[in-house]
C-alpha cells in the first residue's frame, strides 16, 4: 500500500528562522512529542500546502501528502538563498491509520516502533495516525490488524475537518476557508511569514464567509464537479476532497448546517 503521507527534514543552524519566515505556525513551538498543522502560503495569502509539523533535536520534520513532497522542496528551495538550511525527502517514511484501541503507553512500548514515530489522534472518528521516520525502525507494524486502508484513512481526516491539498486545489484558497485557524494551524503573534499580512486582516477586520464543512454521503460520489443543491436551488460548492461516503466542500457559512441534495443523494454535514 503507497504512503498517502512524506516527511521532509529540515535540517541547519538557519532551520528554525527560515522555517519561521514561510510556515503559518509558530515553528519554536514544535517538539518531539507533538505534531501541529501548518501550511504555507502565496504572496496572496492562498495557501500552497498544508503539512504537519514536528521538531527533532536536530531537524525539524514536515509531513505532507505524498503528491506535494516534490513541490515543497522546490518552493522553500526558491527561499533559502544563503541560509545554513538542507532540504531531504525522507525515503524509507512508514504512515498508518490505526482505531484508536490502544492507549498512548501501549502505542509507546510497542517493539516494532523503536523510536522513530510520532502519533496524532483523530478525535472525531476515534483514530490514531502514526508516522515512523527513523533509519533503524522495523519495517511493518505486524500487531496492528485494525489499520485502515488508504481510502478509509482518507475519509477519517475528511471527518476530522481535515483538507490535505494536493496539486489540483493548491493556491485557491485561504487558511481560514481551510479551518487551519480551528486547528490551531496559524499563529497571529509570531511574526512575518509569507502570505501573513492578508491572513492575519482576515481574522482581525475581516469575515469568512465560506468554510470547510465535512458531509456524510447517503451515495458515494466521483468528481469534484458534483452538483449540489439546496432544495430545487443549486448551491456554489467546492468540493475539496471525498473518498467512501464522506467529502469535504467549501461553502457558505449562512448553509453550513443544512443537507444538501446531488443526483441519486443526500449530503448531510458532520458535527
Amino acid at each position: 500500500m503507497k504512503n498517502l503521507f512524506e516527511i521532509i527534514n529540515v535540517s541547519g543552524d538557519d532551520r528554525i528562522a527560515f522555517l519561521q519566515g514561510q510556515f503559518t505556525q509558530n515553528i519554536e513551538l514544535l517538539s518531539s512529542s507533538k505534531v501541529l498543522f501548518g501550511a504555507l502560503c502565496s504572496p496572496k495569502g492562498r495557501v500552497f500546502a498544508t503539512c504537519q509539523l514536528f521538531a527533532t533535536k536536530q531537524n525539524i520534520h514536515i509531513i505532507l501528502p505524498s503528491q506535494m513532497t516534490d513541490l515543497v522542496i522546490q518552493r522553500l528551495n526558491l527561499y533559502k538563498l544563503r541560509a545554513n538550511v538542507f532540504l531531504e525527502r525522507t525515503n524509507n517514511t512508514q504512515s498508518y491509520c490505526i482505531q484508536n484501541q490502544d492507549d498512548e503507553s501501549t502505542i509507546q512500548n510497542n517493539k516494532y516502533l523503536d523510536n522513530f514515530f510520532i502519533y496524532h489522534h483523530l478525535k472525531k472518528t476515534n483514530h490514531m495516525e502514526i508516522i515512523i521516520y527513523g533509519e533503524n525502525h522495523k519495517p511493518i507494524i505486524k500487531n496492528f490488524d485494525a489499520r485502515l486502508n488508504n481510502e478509509q484513512w482518507r475519509a477519517a481526516r475528511i471527518a476530522n475537518g481535515i483538507v490535505d491539498i494536493v496539486p489540483e486545489i493548491s493556491e485557491k484558497y485561504t487558511p481560514h476557508m481551510l479551518n487551519l485557524d480551528m486547528l490551531k494551524g496559524v499563529s497571529f503573534n509570531k511574526g512575518c511569514y509569507i502570505g501573513q499580512e492578508i491572513v492575519a486582516r482576515t481574522e482581525y477586520i475581516g469575515k469568512v464567509k465560506r468554510r470547510a464543512i465535512s458531509y456524510s454521503l447517503s451515495t458515494k460520489i466521483t468528481s469534484r464537479d458534483e452538483k449540489l443543491f439546496l432544495g430545487e436551488k443549486s448551491v456554489a460548492i467546492d468540493i475539496l476532497s471525498f473518498s467512501g461516503n464522506i467529502m469535504i466542500a467549501l461553502v457558505n457559512t449562512s448553509i453550513a448546517n443544512e443537507n444538501l441534495t446531488y443526483e441519486g443523494g443526500v449530503a448531510s454535514p458532520i458535527s
